[in-house]
């Protein structure tokens, strides 16, 4: 999956930002093959050097989610790097968003003074807290408009170890507790 990530984000970019679809359709008609190419060939010819042949377009936005996850450690570290190269050859053309959660090889590599200037670092670790709030609110709720039903279960309702459960499986994501509607 790794092997076809930037021909995938390119042709993406191709699809919903119609002012890279010309540029990299050229791409691919002068490079058939690219798509077997290593991905920093694909990155270079697929997304920079149409990114650079843009003038006055509004930048497109690309999400690179679940780096993470990448089993390869060379290839968890080398993707933040190709993508902090292709920020600097195209500083208004595209923005990358990298969701990951902080695998220390992949803080090893953002934390090099050459993303000093094109990194924001979100922590996600908040947004747990914010849904174990949701949920104690939402769980709160329940005890307060089924009183008489509620009267003989143990507080606190659900157990600490329970909440922690569900905080944990909602991996920090409102949609998770929200479409498990509780309350309402």
């Amino acid at each position: 999956m790794l092997k076809v990530l930037f021909a995938t984000l390119a042709y993406q970019l191709a699809e919903n930002h119609s002012p890279f679809g010309p540029e990299i359709l050229q791409a691919v008609e002068r490079y058939p093959s690219i798509v077997g190419r290593e991905i920093d060939v694909q990155l270079q010819k697929l997304i920079i050097e149409p990114c650079q042949s843009l003038t006055n377009s509004q930048a497109a936005i690309l999400l690179v989610d679940g780096l993470d996850e990448c089993q390869d450690e060379h290839i968890q570290q080398q993707i933040p790097r190709l993508i902090g190269h292709a920020a600097f050859q195209c500083p208004t053309g595209i923005r990358i968003i990298v969701a990951s959660r902080p695998e220390p090889r992949i803080g090893d590599i953002v934390a090099e003074p050459s993303f000093n200037q094109l990194l924001n670092l979100i922590n996600v670790e908040q947004s747990f807290d914010d849904v174990r709030t949701y949920l104690l609110d939402e769980f709160g709720c329940i005890l307060h408009e089924h009183r008489q039903t509620m009267k003989e279960v143990q507080i606190p309702w659900p157990s600490p170890d329970i909440l922690d459960n569900l905080v944990e499986k909602s991996s920090g994501y409102f949609v998770y507790a929200s479409s498990h509607q509780i309350c309402g």
